[in-house]
C-alpha cells in the first residue's frame, strides 16, 4: 500500500493501493469499516495518485496528484474531479479547507546537478495552496524550501504545521518546520 487515512469519526479508513501493471501502475482506494475491517468499496482511479485525505465531514475523501484532485463520495460511491492538484493533501478537520502542495525544482535540479561537499546548493521550493472547497477558490498560499514531507492542521483548524526537507541526494540533509496561520478572511 502507499497511504492510509482515517476519517474524522474513526469509523472508516481508506487505503491507497499502488500495483505495478504491464503499462505502468494502477491505483485504487479501498474503504474499510471499523471495527471489523469489512471492505465497503473500492474506487479505481485511472491516473497516478500521490496522497489521500478526508474532508472534515468524514464522508468525502480526496485523492490527489500534481494535476488534479479526485473527490470520492463514500456515502453515494461517486467520484468527481476538482480543477486543482497537489503532491500532498491535508484537509482541515474543522473547516471546508484543503491544503495542497506542489514542488518546483531549482535550476540546479533541472539540469541534473550532483552534490559536492562544500558547494553552495540551491533548493527547490514546495508551494502550499489552501483552497476553500465550497467556494473553490484559494484563500492562502505559502512556500517552503525543499520537498514538503508532511503537513497537518491544528485542532482549531486555523494553523497549518508543515515539515520540509532538502533532497535525500544532498550530503547535508536538513529539515525545516513551519507554522502558518490562516488570514482572518480565509475562515469567513
Amino acid at each position: 500500500f502507499r497511504r492510509i487515512a482515517f476519517n474524522s469519526d474513526g469509523k472508516m479508513f481508506a487505503m491507497l493501493i499502488e500495483r505495478k501493471i504491464e503499462r505502468g501502475f494502477s491505483y485504487a482506494v479501498h474503504l474499510y469499516d471499523i471495527p471489523g475491517l469489512v471492505e465497503r468499496a473500492v474506487f479505481q482511479i485511472d491516473d497516478e495518485v500521490e496522497d489521500i485525505c478526508w474532508a472534515s465531514d468524514g464522508v468525502h475523501l480526496f485523492a490527489t496528484n500534481d494535476k488534479r484532485t479526485y473527490r470520492l463520495d463514500t456515502s453515494r460511491l461517486e467520484m468527481g474531479t476538482l480543477g486543482i492538484g497537489g503532491l500532498r493533501c491535508c484537509a482541515s478537520t474543522r473547516h471546508t479547507l484543503c491544503a495542497l502542495s506542489k514542488y518546483e525544482p531549482s535550476v540546479w535540479e533541472t539540469v541534473g546537478g550532483s552534490c559536492e561537499i562544500g558547494k553552495q546548493i540551491e533548493f527547490g521550493r514546495s508551494w502550499i495552496t489552501v483552497t476553500d472547497l465550497l467556494k473553490m477558490q484559494a484563500v492562502a498560499e505559502w512556500s517552503v524550501p525543499g520537498w514538503l514531507n508532511d503537513m497537518r492542521w491544528s485542532v482549531d483548524g486555523e494553523k497549518l504545521y508543515v515539515v520540509s526537507a532538502d533532497d535525500e541526494h544532498i550530503v547535508s540533509h536538513e529539515e525545516w518546520a513551519y507554522v502558518f496561520k490562516l488570514p482572518p478572511d480565509a475562515l469567513a
